[in-house]
C-alpha cells in the first residue's frame, strides 16, 4: 500500500506541474480570471481539465488488472471552479478516455462511469455556491467519488474476488491522494482569482491617481488639455501612444505614431470608424488590425473604447503598444474604466460650462434690467 501511495503521489506531482505551468500561461489567466465565460471559454476550459484526467490515466500504476490513478483530480477542480459545463464535458471526455484506454479490461466500465459522475458531483457541488473553503468540499466530493468508484468496481468487475482485492489494495492510496490533489489544484487555481482582486484593486488605484491628474484639464477642453490627458494617461499604464478622438477627426495623439497620427486630422483606421458606430471596444493584436495608413508604423497592438455622453458615442480612446499581442486582461478593464472617467469627465464639462453661460446669462438680463431702470429714473428726475 505504501508503494502504492508512493506511485499516485508521483502522478500527482505530474499533474501539478502541469497544472501549474498551465495556469501560469497568460491565455488561461486571460480566461480564468473573466467575469463571465463564453462558450469558447468554457470548451477551451473543459478540454484542459479533461487533459489532466487524460495525463492521469496514462500515469497510473497497474494493480491487478486495474489502473490506480489520480484522474478525478481534473474533473473535480474544473467542475468546481469553473462551473458544470466544464466539470460535466471534462468528466466526459476523460471518462471515455479511461474506457477505450483498456476496452475490456476489468475496472474500464466502472472506472469510466465513475469518471463521468465526478463531472456530475463537481457540478453539484458548483450550484450548492460554496464561495469560501471549496478544497475542503472538494477533498470530501473527491473521497465520495472515490467510495462510489469502489462500490461500482465490486458491483460490475467480475470475477467478484478480483474485484475485492482490487478494492483493497486501491480505496484507501487512491482516496487519500484523489483528495489531497483536488484540495492542492483547487487552491492553485484559486491563486489566479486571488490575482484578478489583486489587479483589479490596482487598476481601482490606477484609475483614481489618472483621475486626480486629469481633472485639472477637464475644466476647459480643448487640443492642448487632451493631449496632457493624454500624456498622463501614457505614463501612467506604460501604453506607447495613447490618442482621443471624436466622431471624425484625431483631438489628440501622444508617443510613437505621432509624426503621422496629427491632432486634427481625419480619422485613419476603419477599427476606430467600427467602434464609432458600433460603440463595442475593438481589441487589435497586430498591425494589420490596426491599418495603419502609414507602412511600417511602429504601433504594434492597441485597443479602442468608445466615448459616451448620455448613451451617445461621442469619440474614443485609444491606448496603443510597441509590440504584437501587447493587450493584458489588465489593460483591457483600465481602458474601459478610463472610458467612463474621460465621458463622464466631459459631461461634467459641458455641464459647467452650460451653468457658467446661464449665469452669465442671467446676469446680463439682470445688468439690462438695472439699465433700463436707470435710464427710467435718470429721465425723471431730469423732467422733474
Amino acid at each position: 500500500m505504501i508503494e502504492l501511495i508512493k506511485n499516485l503521489i508521483n502522478s500527482l506531482i505530474y499533474v501539478i506541474i502541469v497544472a501549474f505551468i498551465v495556469s501560469n500561461l497568460p491565455i488561461f489567466k486571460k480566461i480564468i480570471q473573466k467575469d463571465a465565460f463564453k462558450k469558447s471559454d468554457l470548451l477551451i476550459l473543459s478540454v484542459i481539465f479533461a487533459v489532466f484526467g487524460i495525463i492521469s490515466t496514462y500515469t497510473g500504476t497497474n494493480v491487478f488488472g486495474a489502473i490506480a490513478n489520480t484522474r478525478i483530480i481534473g474533473v473535480m477542480t474544473g467542475g468546481i471552479i469553473c462551473g458544470p459545463f466544464v466539470g460535466i464535458v471534462s468528466g466526459i471526455i476523460a471518462g471515455v478516455h479511461r474506457f477505450l484506454y483498456d476496452i475490456g479490461g476489468i475496472t474500464s466500465l466502472p472506472c469510466a462511469i465513475s469518471t463521468i459522475l465526478t463531472g456530475f458531483l463537481s457540478a453539484l457541488i458548483h450550484k450548492k455556491g460554496f464561495r469560501y473553503q471549496k478544497w475542503l468540499y472538494g477533498l470530501a466530493g473527491g473521497i465520495i467519488i472515490e467510495s462510489i468508484e469502489m462500490l461500482l468496481i465490486l458491483l460490475m468487475s467480475k470475477p467478484f474476488s478480483s474485484a475485492l482485492a482490487i478494492v483493497k489494495s486501491i480505496y484507501v492510496p487512491m482516496s487519500f491522494t484523489n483528495a489531497l490533489g483536488i484540495c492542492i489544484l483547487i487552491l492553485l487555481i484559486q491563486n489566479s482569482f486571488k490575482e484578478k482582486e489583486q489587479m483589479a484593486a490596482m487598476q481601482a488605484q490606477l484609475a483614481l491617481e489618472i483621475a486626480n491628474k486629469t481633472l485639472p484639464y477637464f475644466r476647459e477642453i480643448n487640443g492642448d488639455s487632451l493631449k496632457k490627458v493624454c500624456t498622463i494617461i501614457k505614463d501612467s499604464t506604460g501604453a506607447a501612444a495613447v490618442s482621443i478622438t471624436d466622431k471624425t477627426k484625431i483631438l489628440a495623439h501622444v508617443g510613437l505614431g505621432s509624426d503621422h497620427h496629427i491632432d486634427g486630422d481625419p480619422i485613419q483606421t476603419f477599427a476606430t470608424k467600427q467602434v464609432i458606430n458600433n460603440g463595442q471596444m475593438r481589441i487589435m493584436n497586430s498591425p494589420e488590425e490596426i491599418e495603419c495608413s502609414l507602412e511600417g508604423c511602429q504601433l504594434k497592438s492597441g485597443l479602442i473604447v468608445p466615448l459616451k455622453e448620455k448613451d451617445e458615442i461621442i469619440g474614443t480612446l485609444k491606448l496603443y503598444f510597441a509590440k504584437r499581442n501587447g493587450i493584458s486582461f489588465t489593460h483591457e478593464k483600465l481602458a474601459i474604466g478610463l472610458s467612463q472617467l474621460i465621458s463622464t469627465q466631459i459631461e461634467i464639462s459641458k455641464v459647467g460650462k452650460l451653468e457658467e453661460l446661464a449665469a452669465k446669462a442671467e446676469i446680463k438680463a439682470l445688468q439690462a434690467q438695472i439699465n433700463q431702470h436707470f435710464l427710467f429714473n435718470a429721465l425723471n428726475t431730469i423732467i422733474a
